[in-house]
């Protein structure tokens, strides 16, 4: 069903916390991705295997399940949750807006939308486009939305792919999203599809 129209009035400071939230994540990630290597990973691997496991966001509210070949990397800033190969090419995040910090009858649509809208216009990349979406999906009996974007971070003069799962979750909407190089797509988006479909809200 289409979503419900809410004045733009009323809606201006969720979109703006959308935007913020996303592109908060995608600047952690790729900091992430401009810094870490092999070397970065190093510090995990003392403590963790490279086996599917669970992977608990630091406030609690979500858990994924990490595939084979990742690992958990410490959260900063809007991220909650945050994993990663040994390499410099992909990076899984969680980002989230509790339901009661947003708009009466903002929806899951409007929130994964106008936050892509801002990606596109936001001065830290070029040439930003969507490549697909919105899709429907279903996560974990949830409703989901995905959009699949293309662009060029600035600051790492480096073009990416940034899969973008917006989730409907019981308290919260959830981003969930793959930032790979464009060459490692095709590698990498299976276990990007392997960690949204374990994505669970937790109590």
């Amino acid at each position: 069903m289409p979503a419900k129209s809410i004045p733009a009035g009323s809606r201006t400071a969720d979109y703006a916390m959308a935007g913020v939230f996303l592109l908060g994540c995608l600047a952690v990630a790729l900091a992430m991705l401009a810094c870490l290597g092999m070397a970065g990973f190093a510090i995990y691997r003392t403590t963790q295997r490279n086996t599917d496991r669970p992977a608990t966001a630091r406030d609690g509210s979500c858990r994924i399940m990490l595939p084979l070949g990742w690992i958990e990397l410490e959260a900063k800033g809007v991220i909650l949750l945050q994993a990663g190969i040994p390499s410099d090419q992909a990076t899984f995040t969680v980002t989230r807006v509790a339901k009661v910090d947003v708009a009466p009858g903002l929806t899951y649509r409007d929130e994964g939308r106008q936050a892509v809208h801002r990606l596109q216009v936001s001065p830290e990349f070029e040439n930003m486009k969507i490549l697909r979406g919105p899709d429907d999906r279903v996560v974990n009996n949830r409703a989901a939305v995905r959009y699949e974007l293309e662009g060029i971070s600035k600051a790492m003069g480096r073009r990416f792919i940034y899969i973008v799962t917006c989730v409907d979750g019981e308290r919260s909407i959830f981003h969930l999203m793959t930032t790979v190089v464009p060459s490692e797509v095709d590698r990498y988006r299976e276990p990007g599809e392997k960690m949204v479909a374990s994505f669970e809200e937790l109590p």
